[in-house]
């Protein structure tokens, strides 16, 4: 009995705590190394990534310099073609109203639809008097 109790007590004493930290050191070891290489590759990662930003940021600032005069221009151009269509609109607007007052009227005759408002002639007729 008393060798058994020795046993068990140098087994619980050095042989089991021993066995443990092996066990537990190499398992913490190889996580932190795990966990060191992760967080090396993402700082890396992340260096590349704002250097990139980076280097489009100071693109994007060359570009809008270059093109800010072109861009003025061209906003010119489309400005100048909307005021002609909004300019071509009105006045055909404004004739078509003048010939619904003439239709109502009774003074012009329908024009036919295949008219178009860069051709548009109005025809004007005395009222006919008729007598029945």
């Amino acid at each position: 009995m008393t060798a058994i109790n020795a046993h068990l007590k140098h087994y619980f004493s050095e042989d089991l705590p021993v066995l443990a930290k092996t066990l537990d050191g190499e398992l913490y070891e190889k996580l932190g190394e795990v966990f060191t290489t992760l967080c090396e590759n993402e700082i890396e990662f992340c260096t590349i990534t704002q250097k990139r930003f980076d280097n489009l940021f100071k693109e994007s600032s060359q570009t809008t310099k270059l093109c800010s005069a072109t861009n003025e221009s061209n906003l010119e151009q489309i400005a100048r073609k909307l005021s002609r269509r909004l300019v071509i609109r009105e006045r055909c607007i404004k004739s078509y109203e003048n010939e619904m007052k003439m239709l109502q009227a009774g003074y012009v005759t329908p024009v036919s639809s295949m008219m178009t408002g860069s051709n548009h002639q109005i025809q004007q007729q005395q009222p006919t008097n008729s007598v029945s």
